[in-house]
């Protein structure tokens, strides 16, 4: 059966539900934020979100009105507290020497406060989530969403990750961030291929477990010599050698 469209929708009465406030917008993000996770951003409809909230159009509505200005609501309430976290970690690895440990500092910054609100389980793990997919930007409206609420934080720790490899060209760095970066997401989007790939030995919940393996090779990937320019295609020249008089 198709989905009702959002011109169909209003022509349908308002469901019963709780009053328009404080716990109507609760419940909405509470929902919203579990199909997200559960069922896909793309995928979920306001027309679903609205049936398990048990509220009416005009409190989503009055709320929030469109489907991404929902979404952009499920990130901001838990993605600034995280962001909070990721940021006092840096603030203290930027205070320290900027010696050999400088590096795992910075990628412990970005990542361990992900991983672990993600291995609390429950709504934690479902934001975790949907920041991921968001971070994939699939549809131009997470796209957009990404850049909105994420880069200006990401562009913070580009910054000290240039400055904690400084013999690299800007753009080896950058790329080396979107490794981190796509590990992270994926990891956190897809857990389970890890789990059913190595029959069981590798859990993302197990972040102890998970960061003594992976710090090494984001250290040495962020540390490897920036790749030397190719060689020209040009047919070299052979130079024909005279014959010997005899």
């Amino acid at each position: 059966m198709a989905l009702a469209t959002h011109s169909e929708l209003s022509k349908q009465p308002a469901k019963r539900g709780p009053k328009t406030g404080p716990q109507t917008k609760r419940k909405l993000l509470n929902v919203a934020e579990k199909l997200f996770a559960e069922e896909g951003i793309e995928t979920v409809s306001l027309r679903r979100i609205m049936d398990v909230a048990g509220v009416g159009l005009s409190q989503l509505n009055y709320h929030f009105g469109t489907k991404k200005d929902l979404l952009r609501a499920t990130c901001e309430r838990k993605l600034t507290v995280m962001n909070e976290k990721r940021l006092a970690m840096l603030e203290e690895a930027e205070l320290q020497p900027k010696d050999e440990k400088f590096l795992e500092r910075l990628i412990k910054a970005y990542m361990l406060p992900v991983l672990e609100m993600y291995a609390k389980g429950g709504n934690d793990r479902n934001f975790v989530i949907i920041t991921a997919r968001l971070s994939a930007g699939t549809s131009q409206m997470t796209a957009e969403l990404a850049s909105e609420l994420l880069n200006k934080f990401q562009q913070r720790f580009a910054s000290a990750f240039l400055r904690a490899v400084p013999g690299l060209p800007e753009v080896s760095v950058f790329w080396r961030i979107h490794v981190m970066l796509s590990l992270l997401s994926h990891t956190v989007a897809n857990p389970e291929r890890i789990k059913t790939l190595s029959h069981g030995l590798c859990d993302p919940k197990d972040v102890d477990a998970m960061m003594e393996e992976l710090l090494p090779v984001l250290i040495a990937g962020f540390g490897a010599n920036a790749t030397k320019p190719k060689p020209s295609r040009k047919p070299a020249v052979s130079k024909a050698r005279k014959p010997v008089a005899e």
